[in-house]
């Protein structure tokens, strides 16, 4: 079986959507191997699943973003 790997502008389904949200919702603390520290913690979760949110929304109305400029968010 070959694989292609798709880069850039590829779609994503709202299935593909809901399980990128509920694994970035699902993490928990875990040490590192070498015990150094916390290798994820519940804000990197909750962040990442705020991102995938804004991110989808935006995508979903890119007609209408596409012309917003820094000198509007004032």
């Amino acid at each position: 079986m070959v694989l292609c790997v798709k880069e850039g502008k590829s779609e994503i389904s709202f299935a593909g959507y809901e399980v990128l949200c509920m694994t970035a919702l699902a993490l928990t603390p875990t040490k590192n191997s070498d015990n150094s520290g916390v290798k994820n913690t519940f804000s990197e979760g909750l962040f990442a699943w705020a991102w995938l949110t804004l991110q989808w929304n935006l995508m979903g109305r890119s007609q209408n973003v596409d012309d917003i400029m820094l000198e509007h968010c004032d």
